[in-house]
């Protein structure tokens, strides 16, 4: 026996379950990749601050790099 429902919600919920539905690999892998980012994005504002401090443009600019290069030197660990 076939049963018919009604999906309610917003049309990006109902497109959201479609691509789950339809490309359960594909759906997870991108989950997953933006999980590791927003994971990795809140640790680095944990270590180093939640705020850039810097007014100027080109002093934004080397903050954030210098946040990256702490980040990867982090992960190095101990040589």
């Amino acid at each position: 026996m076939r049963r018919i429902f009604v999906l309610r919600g917003p049309w990006k919920w109902k497109r959201m379950l479609h691509a789950f539905i339809n490309n359960v690999y594909e759906y997870l892998k991108e989950y997953f990749q933006r999980n590791q980012s927003e994971s990795t994005f809140s640790e680095d504002k944990r270590r180093t601050g939640w705020k850039i401090n810097q007014k100027r443009e080109d002093r934004i600019l080397t903050a954030n790099f210098l946040t990256t290069t702490w980040h990867n030197l982090f992960w190095l660990g101990p040589s």
